[in-house]
């Protein structure tokens, strides 16, 4: 066999070993996907964190929330604001009467109260008794 023929095979072989070992050292469950910050500006999201400290309501919650927030009693726009201070005044209405109705987005995906946001939505409602 020519010398640079194995040389050739022998680099080919340990550049594919090193792709493939890359590759499956990254869990797909935990991919970092970027998430949008104020001023055009981006950071690491981690899915699977997010998932472990800040998980869906379960059915029974969430309907009983939606319940609640839902009645006539309950003014959803100025909750809205209290729950969401970062989004427009339309934007964070829009968002949490789609999270209390169990609305579909586009994707198909039914929208859900999460943890951290059923907490805020109970502390603002605590306030107004």
């Amino acid at each position: 066999m020519d010398i640079n023929k194995i040389i050739t095979e022998e680099i080919e072989n340990f550049l594919n070993e090193d792709i493939f070992a890359e590759k499956a050292k990254e869990p797909k469950d935990s991919v970092k996907k970027g998430k949008k910050l104020k001023n055009g500006l981006r950071a690491d999201f981690d899915a699977k964190k997010e998932r472990e400290t800040n998980p869906n309501l379960n059915n029974q919650d969430n309907e009983d929330l939606s319940s609640i927030v839902d009645s006539d009693l309950i003014d959803v726009a100025a909750l809205a604001k209290r729950v969401y201070p970062d989004h427009t005044p339309q934007g964070a209405q829009s968002q949490l009467r789609k999270k209390i109705k169990g609305l579909k987005s586009d994707s198909g995906s039914t929208y859900k109260l999460k943890k951290k946001e059923a907490f805020k939505i109970r502390r603002e409602l605590a306030k107004e008794i």
